[in-house]
């Protein structure tokens, strides 16, 4: 797999937060709070870090839609008739294909088509559950906004365990309370993630 392997670094987390990037008395907590924003970025987003899934569907129709969009590539899908396991091959969109066959048609939303003979689309053979399907999800790069979203995160985050005994700022009044919500810290960040063309279809 390629593409991003974190969203954020240790040293961006520092950069952003103006902290001594030679200073790693706070690097485990500063680690804690990426996790934490990574997962819940992506949770809102779909996958950008590759990873590998594993799923099965059920038959009959002539497209599935995998849970985790978007795919970046489809390793393997096994349809089964009863016991007996068949290996679709992707055929390329337009191109002819064999029987037991497939195409991605819309990488983004995760739809992969079922292709016979001659690449004409049919339906994947009926059954309950009988199509496997293991593929790799996610991004090539990290968008600039979305990398912004994930610092602004984990610094709603890394404000109140600073803040000790002294108020918390909002809108330039002091309030005893630090916010419970580190995403409603910064409208931004609501802003950036309420973008449709970044976030999984079908999510939000």
């Amino acid at each position: 797999m390629t593409g991003p392997t974190s969203l954020v670094t240790l040293s961006d987390v520092k950069d952003h937060l103006n902290l001594d990037v030679n200073d790693t008395s706070q690097d485990i907590e500063l680690q804690g709070f990426i996790d934490a924003a990574t997962a819940y970025i992506q949770g809102l987003t779909g996958p950008i870090i590759q990873q590998t899934f594993t799923e099965v569907h059920s038959g009959g129709g002539p497209t599935i839609c995998v849970y985790h969009p978007p795919i970046v590539s489809v390793t393997e899908i096994v349809e089964y008739v009863g016991p007996v396991g068949y290996t679709l091959t992707e055929a390329e969109l337009g191109q002819p294909s064999g029987t037991y066959s497939f195409s991605v048609d819309d990488p983004r939303s995760g739809i992969i088509r079922r292709r016979w003979q001659g690449g004409f689309a049919g339906p994947f053979i009926s059954g309950d559950h009988n199509i496997k399907v293991t593929y790799v999800a996610g991004q090539d790069t990290v968008a600039a906004d979305i990398r912004m979203a994930v610092l602004q995160d984990i610094a709603g985050l890394y404000q109140p365990s600073q803040l000790g005994s002294n108020p918390y700022y909002d809108n330039g009044q002091a309030t005893g309370n630090a916010p419970l919500n580190p995403v409603g810290m910064f409208p931004r960040v609501a802003a950036i993630l309420s973008d449709t063309s970044k976030r999984t279809p079908g999510i939000g």
